[in-house]
């Protein structure tokens, strides 16, 4: 057997165990999802940092196959790893979406606190920096076109649009899930108030565009 025989076999046999393995948790994902009772958002957020993982390991698998590999197998490697991506970004959006619905819910269950009293600005800053945020899955985004709605949906939902978060936190959020190019895209502003307005507005514009969303799906 030759050396690139050797690797394809190699290659390939890592390939199935990790095709397996995906299979095998996003079953689990979609029995959390089907159960009627509540359920904690935990185990599910353990599956999707896990099914991450293995999505990018199984990534990098069809890129080294796909550079050894003779052209007629190329085309059905190809296949299979589209299959098995589209697999995976459904059921992650399937469960950050189940996520946060159950934050949404757990968080109508809870009264409201009526004001008793004019609440002062410094009071508001005390209870800004002190808010308990319920617990949240976000995928890092690493500038690939067509996970940016993904991402942005729900960073938008959780952090963007949460009235309790100032500027300079939900930057610190914006920056903590971020990577790679788009990373780099804001990585000049310092942290504050006025420039995460301007970090959003330049991520929008790179990877948020109507007519380079549409391409990327072409």
């Amino acid at each position: 057997m030759t050396e690139n025989a050797e690797q394809i076999e190699l290659l390939t046999r890592k390939r199935t165990t990790l095709r397996s393995s995906v299979t095998k948790l996003i079953n689990k994902i979609e029995a959390e999802l089907k159960k009627t009772d509540v359920t904690e958002e935990n185990d599910i957020e353990l599956y999707i940092e896990t099914l991450n993982d293995k999505f990018e390991s199984l990534k990098l698998t069809y890129s080294n196959l796909e550079m050894i590999l003779s052209l007629k197998d190329i085309d059905k490697e190809l296949e299979s790893a589209e299959e098995y991506r589209e697999k995976i970004v459904t059921c992650r959006f399937k469960a950050i979406k189940y996520i946060r619905n159950l934050n949404q819910s757990k968080n109508m269950r809870e009264p409201p606190n009526p004001p008793t009293h004019s609440i002062h600005k410094s009071d508001m800053n005390h209870q800004t920096l002190n808010v308990k945020l319920p617990k949240i899955t976000i995928p890092k985004f690493s500038g690939i076109i067509n996970e940016w709605l993904t991402f942005w949906n729900s960073y938008e939902t959780s952090i963007h649009n949460n009235k309790f978060l100032d500027d300079v936190i939900k930057f610190n959020y914006l920056k903590a899930h971020l990577s790679g190019t788009a990373l780099e895209t804001i990585e000049g502003f310092s942290i504050s108030s006025e420039n995460y307005a301007k970090a959003v507005t330049l991520l929008e514009q790179r990877f948020g565009r109507k007519e380079t969303l549409v391409n990327t799906h072409m």
